[in-house]
């Protein structure tokens, strides 16, 4: 068996020289960040000299959870990197046979934890230069603490279907807020321009009329939307 973890820059170039090493029979376990296309590439590279890869992927922080962090796994070695190290106090789900389903999966996920982590440090220190940060970090985690993430993410999905183009418009103010702090808002800036395109997509008036709907049935929509009129939204930014 044998474990790649380098930095993304060099994941796919590394899972390539292994390849060249192999004997069949071997696992090649690729815990990289890297892309699910990478993990495909280098997957067809190991596969093809009669190798097995493993797309793994740690689905928590170290820090938090030391060697009990999840990890989400997929690939033709999936199955055989599980039974090896399950046993062992390993946490691992099997997503499937395709390597680079857990590499999505993985990615998705970072575009929220990463991107909550910049919301919050932008925030915290937009707080502190305006002297609020402890009155701010007791709004945030009390709003936060008094219900679960899943609830709080069904309620943003169906919230934004009707009032992203308000909240967008509130969004600018507050950006105009932090520049007069003489902070430059990366972060809210972007969130600004999120919710524009949510409210582009011109799907307010079809769920108004519902009596009801879901988070699924929003993203469904928005889904269908972006890919079948791109063009037409790109036209209209």
């Amino acid at each position: 068996m044998i474990f790649s973890a380098v930095v993304v820059a060099v994941a796919a170039e590394t899972g390539e020289a292994i390849s060249r090493i192999i004997r069949p029979g071997s696992l090649v376990v690729d815990i990289n960040a890297a892309t699910p296309r990478t993990k495909k590439h280098v997957a067809a590279a190991v596969e093809a000299r009669g190798g097995l890869f493993a797309d793994a992927n740690l689905m928590g922080s170290v820090d938090l959870y030391g060697a009990a962090v999840p990890l989400y796994t997929s690939g033709s070695g999936a199955e055989r990197f599980a039974e090896t190290f399950g046993p062992l106090g390993f946490r691992i789900e099997v997503a499937g046979a395709e390597a680079g389903t857990a590499a999505a999966v993985k990615m998705l996920r970072s575009v929220v934890t990463k991107g909550m982590e910049a919301l919050l440090v932008e925030a915290l220190t937009a707080a502190t230069l305006a002297g609020v940060r402890d009155e701010t970090m007791r709004g945030l985690c009390a709003s936060m603490d008094a219900t679960t993430f899943s609830k709080f993410l069904d309620m943003c999905v169906r919230s934004d279907v009707l009032h992203a183009e308000r909240r967008a418009v509130e969004m600018d103010g507050v950006a105009a807020g932090l520049r007069e702090l003489g902070f430059d808002p990366l972060m809210t800036t972007a969130t600004a321009a999120r919710l524009k395109v949510s409210a582009r997509l011109g799907l307010r008036d079809e769920f108004a009329q519902r009596s009801s709907y879901s988070a699924d049935e929003v993203l469904d929509r928005y889904a269908h939307a972006v890919a079948g009129g791109l063009g037409e939204i790109e036209e209209r930014l």
